[in-house]
């Protein structure tokens, strides 16, 4: 497909427009759109803009709330079809595992949130290098960000970067 097609004001045809291909394209249709049109310098934009975890050490639970906004064209759209969010402790330098991955979407309130039980080895010791953070994906799309818990010593960009190139947030397959 045809993505960021520009043309002359003037312009009658699209004879002399230049365009690129839709898979290097920053305007993206969503589920039975057949157009994309952008009146906004920024066609997308998806941020986590709040995560919390509250850890109960003697029940050995978790309960964590993910907030994020998707704004397309400049107008806000709803995440609640459009994407997952997900729990990951990074221990280390790329290594990551899946703490939460049923997150409930509450649409009203903006926000993902799931109570789990704990693994033990969670609490095994003292982990001087653990992150935990919130992981929202679009559905189907490459488009990601990360939300990470309060008080956090480690940077966002240095965990995106590890992020890029893991089985989180490569692209699956979808069928409509």
């Amino acid at each position: 497909g045809i993505a960021d097609m520009r043309c002359a004001s003037n312009q009658l045809t699209i004879e002399n427009c230049s365009y690129s291909l839709y898979q290097d394209s920053t305007a993206l249709c969503m589920r039975g759109e057949e157009l994309a049109v952008s009146c906004s310098h920024y066609p997308f934009n998806l941020t986590v803009f709040s995560f919390s975890s509250r850890i109960k050490i003697k029940m050995r639970v978790g309960r964590f709330k993910c907030y994020a906004s998707a704004y397309r064209f400049g107008l806000e759209m709803s995440l609640e079809n459009e994407a997952n969010a997900i729990i990951l402790e990074r221990i280390g330098t790329k290594n990551f595992t899946k703490i939460a991955d049923k997150m409930k979407h509450k649409h009203k309130k903006k926000y993902w949130v799931e109570k789990v039980q704990l693994e033990s080895s969670f609490f095994a010791s003292k982990i001087l290098h653990r992150v935990i953070f919130c992981l929202v994906k679009l559905i189907r799309m490459n488009k990601f960000d990360i939300g990470l818990a309060n008080g956090c010593t480690v940077g966002k960009i240095a965990i995106v970067r590890e992020l890029e190139d893991s089985e989180f947030v490569k692209l699956k397959p979808y069928r409509y």
